[in-house]
């Protein structure tokens, strides 16, 4: 079996052999016009000694191409002898993939949480901001939970399956989580950065407005009493959801860059499951 890799090296090879032919060809032909003009040597002995310098070249090249086909050969045997193997990690390569798919769904939902109230009115004061501020309070700290953990684990669980699959899919995979990080830096910066202190009049201290989303999940204190306490600070519901929405367009290029990364990875694994299938019916 000839691989299209094989095939490659066999083509360069051969512009490598039409090369040195040519150079030799070239050398003896000024070698042979020196000689004859310099001690009047016959054609005859110069036809002899080239016959025999092409004679020991062609049955070298052609030794060295039997080696080289035969090691091709034993290469392709032993690529066979793996597949199995291949196609078990195959499957736990298409197991695996669901805690992308995971990822990708989560940050498709918080991005269109977000989305859906873009258009408010962030200077209203009006119910529904406050209760929209309650649900994107709670979402917002699974969103800051995730752009600060760290992926690595998962990386290196998915680098050393691919590795044992295919060349081209493990720099796919190794792409994908060098975009995907590169794009959750960013995201954290900027909802770190949203801590919003507010000050209610009568009190001596400022509230931190995620201590307060904290205190309203625990039923520490309820919806109401949540609402008042953003309505009768410095700020509104409105700024901190405006705030909260810088984090969108970070949530949608990670979602878009998940959603092409698996695609790509997906449409490779499957046809590598079945480039493996029909190299292992050959085994059989």
């Amino acid at each position: 079996m000839e691989t299209n890799k094989h095939k490659g090296t066999q083509l360069k090879d051969s512009q490598k052999y039409t090369f040195i032919f040519i150079a030799i060809g070239m050398t003896f032909i000024c070698a042979s016009a020196l000689v004859l003009f310099a001690k009047g040597t016959d054609m005859k002995d110069l036809y002899a000694a080239f016959s025999g310098i092409i004679g020991g070249l062609i049955g070298g090249l052609v030794t060295l191409e039997g080696v080289r086909r035969t090691v091709y050969a034993q290469t392709d045997i032993e690529s066979l002898k793996l597949i199995p193997q291949k196609l078990i990690y195959l499957h736990k390569l298409k197991k695996e993939m669901k805690f992308l798919e995971n990822i990708k769904d989560k940050v498709s939902s918080w991005a269109s949480e977000m989305s859906h109230f873009e258009d408010l009115n962030y200077d209203d004061e009006s119910e529904e901001i406050g209760y929209h501020l309650i649900s994107l309070l709670e979402e917002f700290e699974e969103i800051r939970e995730f752009s600060s953990k760290s992926l690595e684990d998962e990386e290196y669980k998915f680098i050393e399956i691919v590795s044992e699959i295919d060349l081209n899919i493990y720099h796919r995979m190794r792409q994908l989580f060098e975009e995907f990080n590169l794009l959750l830096k960013p995201l954290n910066i900027i909802v770190q950065s949203v801590e919003v202190f507010i000050k209610i009049p009568g009190e001596r201290h400022v509230k931190n407005i995620m201590d307060l989303s904290n205190k309203y999940t625990r039923g520490e204190i309820g919806e109401e009493t949540f609402i008042n306490y953003i309505n009768s600070s410095n700020v509104t519901c409105g700024h901190i959801v405006k705030d909260i929405h810088k984090s969108l367009p970070f949530l949608q290029l990670i979602y878009s860059d998940l959603d092409r990364g698996i695609k790509e990875l997906n449409i490779m694994i499957d046809a590598k499951f079945k480039e493996f299938k029909e190299l292992d019916k050959k085994i059989l």
